[in-house]
């Protein structure tokens, strides 16, 4: 398939470059070479006929042949000549030639014709295309006009280029425009509710104002709230009072506390066991640095189960002071 359309490409390709060459021709050499065509193709269907009328001139030849050998073996028969065998092999291949050239006969005329046809289609197809062309080139303008139209082009393609420039600063002005009116609207918003809390505010204000009208009404309430206020006052003063009594209170049992605490022997030997253990901490440090630089020389396993042991003790001992806190 693939192999087909190459050919059928390459073929389209030849006609379309004879078909190029040919349309660069003035009209008199065109309708020249239109003859020629038109010339040979004639000559070539002549000679197709010629062809023919030969083969049917040979095809009538050896039906008149094979009619006679087949009388002369007729006769032969009759006449008891059937011993021959050699001549009537002869006779029968004889035959055979014939009929075979007689029965691709009617292909080879078929063909013939089909081929005498498609010729005349390609002249008249050939005909209409030069008359299209010759039409065509009539109509092509003159140097002069050719230049005025491509002048007229380039002045249409200014113009073009002048109203696309003109257009995008439209469109960039369009949406200046547009963004600047949706701030305003943004703006209109914006006052819109200010404006309405503003009247919401002189609404108040002018309550307000009513109010003071009253001075009658406003010193009594005044009076009203000076004696709620004094009562307040009062009130939070003894509580003030009851407060600090029982903070001293407290105070004083926490010292008590601290001071039991303090006389008694294991809070003593609590503090001595903090001190001790802020210096084990130290030294656990120490230690600990010491162990992680040699555990990969020595076996210390021991050695921090005691120190684990000791960090456990103290920290039950710090628990303990804690409670007793």
């Amino acid at each position: 398939a693939l192999r087909d359309t190459l050919s059928s490409l390459t073929a389209r390709k030849r006609e379309l470059k004879t078909d190029e060459e040919r349309l660069k021709l003035s009209p008199i050499d065109q309708r020249a070479r239109l003859k020629e065509q038109i010339r040979a193709h004639n000559e070539e269907i002549a000679a197709a006929e010629i062809e023919i009328a030969e083969l049917q001139k040979l095809v009538r030849k050896g039906e008149s042949k094979l009619q006679e050998v087949r009388v002369d073996l007729n006769d032969q028969r009759g006449e008891g000549g059937l011993d021959d065998a050699d001549k009537y092999d002869k006779l029968l291949s004889q035959e055979k030639e014939l009929n075979a050239f007689i029965d691709g006969f009617d292909g080879s005329r078929a063909a013939a014709l089909n081929d005498v046809a498609a010729r005349k289609d390609a002249i008249v197809r050939l005909l209409e295309k030069i008359s299209r062309n010759l039409l065509v080139k009539g109509n092509v303008p003159d140097k002069a006009r050719f230049d005025a139209m491509r002048g007229e082009l380039e002045y249409k393609k200014t113009q073009v280029g002048h109203a696309t420039a003109t257009s995008a600063r439209l469109e960039e002005e369009k949406a200046l425009r547009q963004a600047e009116l949706e701030k305003i609207g943004t703006l209109e918003e914006k006052i819109a509710t200010e404006l309405a809390e503003l009247e919401k505010k002189a609404a108040a204000l002018n309550a307000e104002m009513k109010g003071f009208d009253d001075v009658d009404g406003l010193r009594a309430d005044a009076e009203k709230t000076k004696a709620r206020l004094e009562r307040e006052r009062v009130s939070y003063g003894q509580r003030e009072a009851a407060t600090r009594e029982l903070v001293d209170a407290k105070v004083k049992a926490h010292d008590a506390k601290r001071e039991q605490l303090r006389s008694n022997a294991a809070y003593k030997e609590l503090e001595k066991l903090e001190v001790k253990m802020r210096v084990l901490e130290q030294g656990n440090h120490g230690m600990r640095e010491y162990v992680d630089a040699r555990e990969a020389e020595s076996d210390v396993g021991t050695l921090m189960h005691s120190v684990d042991e000791v960090y456990d003790e103290l920290n039950a001992l710090l628990q303990k002071k804690a409670a007793y806190a």
